[in-house]
């Protein structure tokens, strides 16, 4: 909510200035040589005092000392004091090296502050040094009564400019406040809120040191708060006439419900509103580990590794005007695809199984599989899952691949192992003839390979030895002596899975 106050005709307003005692409010008018004092009650134009050079000044910024009711006013390297109980001009003096000075006022010892861009930024009090904040130091503010600080705007950076604390003490940097998005033309502070008018009015915090908000429809050169009411005064440089008043306002968000980072990077997002004043955030849900909503909308986006995935939470904004105002706020984090199971599984031929393949990332990946799988087993989604058929087992070597949208494929070299109890896959019976020769092989089926071992009477002759692959060999030369007989043994596989089977056998010799 913003409301205007019109001037007369031809003025085109520059620099404004705020006395909340007396309740008025001083707009430099360029295009008719005077400032327009401007009754607050009411909002009307009243008195106004001739100022020279003001039609041809590149800008008019105008500071106001409410202690001591006087407004200073710059305009091609000059400054003016007035009295605001006379309207006289009073005073004053060339104090700049450019035209495009600015002015504010210390409001515990009552000397100005200036800035321009050749001259640099100088605290006109006795011996004051003159400072050097950069190549443009295009505007300054001074802080509340009782902070001991003031503000410049440093544009030696181009569109990157930047805005600076000082001690009114010993005229040194205490930290920089935020970075408008142009060069200020004018800066004011009220209550822990920088205003920054850079062709529209921008919100700073102090405590933050950063930008929270703004207004993108209020235009703004010059600009000032009245610290009585909050009210914060801007004009447009001549552009409609007009002075804007931006009252205290509850938040409203105008940055993006959402924003997303790669998990294991670092990035920021603000959280944006236009109030007045800066307000304060803060969230209600979970966000990952590593990322953090600071108090001034500045969200510190670290992400550790494994956080992928959509974190949904609600932001609130409040500076103590009305009720806060909350956002529903989505952050995604992204992760590209991994694996997190392990690189094998076992099933059992005849026996129902699956397995789960836990892949991570965000999005959820898609995962596929080069290679063979056994006989009633299939991969499905993220789990192979089946009961393996009869004569399966065996070793299976697969690919595997998850990918996503964030990142390159995942591949896992995967091993697939398909366990069968033995079976004897041999005849159960064999005739020797004495005095030859005689060699039998005993066979099995099963994975892994079964060992065969015997037990009985054999022969004199023949003997018994396990062979390899699931194999045993029965051979030698029977003795005469045991023509016509019959010898009755068992043989026995196992490999571990199951029972071990016995296959009872029968030795003739014919």
């Amino acid at each position: 909510m913003t409301a205007t106050i019109a001037l007369p005709a031809g003025a085109k307003p520059e620099g404004v200035g705020v006395d909340p005692v007396t309740d008025k409010i001083y707009v430099t008018e360029t295009g008719l040589n005077q400032v327009q004092v401007i009754d607050g009650a009411t909002d009307t134009p009243g008195a106004v005092i001739s100022i020279l050079n003001l039609a041809t000044a590149p800008t008019t910024p105008i500071a106001v000392d409410v202690a001591r009711d006087v407004i200073w006013v710059t305009a091609y390297g000059y400054l003016s004091r007035i009295d605001g109980a006379t309207n006289q001009v009073t005073g004053g003096g060339a104090v700049f090296e450019d035209f495009n000075g600015s002015v504010a006022v210390n409001p515990d010892t009552g000397y100005p502050y200036v800035a321009d861009p050749l001259t640099g930024a100088s605290d006109l009090r006795p011996s004051a040094p003159v400072l050097s904040v950069g190549f443009d130091p295009r505007s300054v503010a001074a802080g509340d009564p009782g902070s001991g600080v003031f503000f410049v705007s440093n544009c030696a950076a181009g569109w990157y400019s930047t805005v600076w604390e000082f001690s009114a003490a010993t005229d040194q940097p205490l930290q920089q406040i935020g970075a408008p998005w142009v060069c200020p033309d004018g800066l004011a502070v009220h209550g822990g809120t920088v205003y920054a008018a850079n062709s529209t009015l921008a919100i700073l915090s102090v405590a933050g040191d950063a930008v929270t908000g703004g207004f993108s429809g209020v235009p703004a050169e010059g600009i000032a708060v009245d610290s009585a009411t909050g009210v914060v005064y801007t004009t447009d440089g001549g552009g409609t006439g007009h002075v804007w008043a931006v009252p205290p306002q509850a938040p409203a968000f105008t940055s993006a419900g959402s924003t997303s980072v790669a998990a294991g990077s670092a990035d920021t997002f603000w959280v944006q509103t236009s109030a007045n004043p800066a307000p304060t955030y803060s969230e209600t849900g979970q966000l990952p580990a590593g990322v953090h909503l600071a108090s001034w909308g500045e969200i510190y986006l670290s992400p550790e590794a494994g956080t992928g995935g959509r974190y949904p939470v609600t932001i609130s904004a409040s500076d103590g005007v009305g009720t806060p105002s909350t956002q529903s706020f989505v952050l995604t984090v992204t992760q590209a695809a991994g694996f997190a199971s392990a690189a094998k599984a076992t099933f059992r031929t005849g026996r129902a199984g699956s397995f789960a393949i836990k892949v991570t990332g965000y999005p959820a990946p898609v995962l596929t599989e080069t290679g063979s799988l056994p006989a009633g087993l299939k991969l499905a989604g993220h789990t192979i899952s089946g009961t393996p058929a009869a004569g399966s087992g065996g070793t299976y070597r697969l690919t595997l691949t998850a990918a996503n949208s964030s990142g390159p494929a995942a591949t896992q070299a995967f091993v697939l192992t398909v366990n069968a109890a033995p079976t004897f896959t041999s005849p159960r019976t064999v005739t020797c003839h004495p005095g030859r020769s005689c060699t039998f092989t005993v066979r099995s089926a099963g994975f892994p390979a079964a060992t065969i071992s015997e037990s009985g009477t054999l022969p004199r002759g023949l003997t018994f030895r396990a062979g390899q692959r699931g194999t045993g060999v029965l051979s030698g030369t029977a003795r005469r002596a045991d023509s016509g007989k019959t010898f009755r043994i068992a043989f026995r596989a196992a490999n571990g899975v199951g029972q071990p089977v016995v296959q009872h056998f029968t030795l003739r010799i014919g």
